[in-house]
Parts: C-alpha cells; structure tokens; sequence
C-alpha cells in the first residue's frame, strides 16, 4: 500500500507534538500519524510498541494506533490494531497493558488530520486522503 504524503505544515504539526498530545488523556493516530507525531519509522510489532512508549512519554494515558501498514497474522483482510492503557500503581511506577486486536478491513477515506487541523487550528487545507480500513 502506497503511503499518503503529508501536507500538514510543520509549524501546526510542532502545535500537535507540543501542545495538542501534551494535555490529552488518550490518543488514537493512525500509524502514518504515530509515525509523524514520534518522527519514528514503524516497521515491526516492537517498534509499535516503542513508539508508544515515545507518544505515552508526550502526555497521554491511553495510545491507541487504529491502523497500520504492519501486515496482519491472519492476512490482508484484517487491519492489527493496537490499544494500550498505562496506569500507576500505589507505590508509584506504571504499569502498561497492551491489547491487540485484528480487525477485519472496511474500505474508507481518512480524514482525521484535516478534522483537527479545521477544528483547532481553524486551518481550512483537506487532510492527505487515503484509502484503508479503520474501525
């Protein structure tokens, strides 16, 4: 699958990584937007995970990466999606649950960047548009 380019300014992207992902409770970006958000490359399962790390380190509580272009363990039709919730513990240190899932495909078009960017940033530029499936 050919992936989208970005057309999300690097000034507004630095509001996300800087401001927007600060004071979140939960994310739910995409591979692409992980990706962007981390300035990471994900090529494997443990590199999902690291960037997780690398985006709960940002602020957020719960990561949830809807989609990828990781390939599914029971084929092109499933899409793997990956949630996880990081909690404290009473003496202090955190605990990270995982929980993958492997959703079948729907075909669509994403538009969540250009949602934001119109919402708050009132920017009115179309988010990259890509055709996958998402839940």
């Amino acid at each position: 699958m050919e992936k989208a380019p970005c057309t999300l300014p690097e000034d507004h992207l630095l509001v996300y990584r800087e401001k927007v992902v600060l004071v979140a409770d939960i994310i739910t970006p995409n591979q692409f937007e992980a990706e962007l958000l981390t300035r990471r490359k994900i090529h494997s399962q443990d590199e999902v995970l690291e960037v997780m790390d690398k985006l709960y380190s940002m602020g957020p509580n719960t990561v949830v990466i809807t989609s990828s272009y990781l390939l599914s363990l029971r084929g092109t039709d499933y899409l793997p999606v990956l949630g996880s919730q990081r909690t404290w513990t009473p003496d202090g240190s955190t605990v990270t649950q995982h929980i993958p899932r492997e959703m079948h495909k729907v075909d669509t078009i994403c538009q969540h960047w250009g949602w934001l960017r119109r919402h708050t940033l009132g920017v009115d530029a179309q988010a990259p548009q890509q055709p996958q499936g998402s839940l």
